[in-house]
């Protein structure tokens, strides 16, 4: 049975230093120009949509504007900075998301003895990471709420799990064989 120091070992070959991101909350998709009409204005006047918006082009991210509607009524536009865009992290077809911080292991909650399953010994885990390293710009963004936690609870430990397989190289996150691990933030 792997030790404690082999599982946090494997844990964070896998998760320490790679991206916390999260896609905005309450925004509209933007297209791979870093474009987006709000068509329907009134489901973007909500106070946390609009304090979003507001925060976003304040911090000169976005910028506001309109496009003609046939009913006459103009729609409100959105359109991404070159700032912007840096933060999003923007991709042709690819989903913006704001990459705001590094993963860290914070402990190993519990593991299971290990298993044979399929010819391969594993181990099931269930541990906590934190954020660190928050970006400079994240911090407007995190009190504004456009990202998933605010700025007083950024560095709490998330709970999550992982999938062990010992290899001839010790213990190895399963997802480095191409089958994904299951984690929840």
């Amino acid at each position: 049975m792997p030790d404690e120091t082999e599982v946090a070992r494997a844990v964070g070959e896998q998760i320490d230093g790679t991206d916390v991101c999260v896609a905005p909350k309450h925004l509209p998709g933007f297209d791979e120009d870093g474009h987006a009409v709000l068509a329907n204005t009134q489901a973007y006047s909500g106070p946390d949509t609009r304090r979003q918006i507001d925060t976003l082009v304040r911090l000169k991210y976005a910028t506001t504007g309109e496009q003609p509607n046939t009913n006459g009524t103009p729609w409100q536009t959105l359109t991404l900075t070159e700032a912007g865009r840096e933060v999003f992290g923007w991709n042709v077809g690819r989903p913006g998301r704001l990459c705001y911080a590094k993963r860290k292991l914070h402990d190993i909650a519990l593991y299971t003895p290990p298993v044979e399953r399929g010819g391969f010994w594993i181990v099931r885990v269930v541990y906590h990471w934190v954020a660190v390293q928050p970006t400079a710009w994240s911090k407007p963004l995190l009190e504004a709420g456009l990202l998933d936690r605010d700025a007083g609870t950024i560095a709490a430990p998330r709970r999550a799990s992982a999938a062990l397989v010992l290899t001839q190289r010790g213990w190895k996150d399963e997802s480095w064989f191409g089958y994904p691990t299951a984690t929840k933030d």
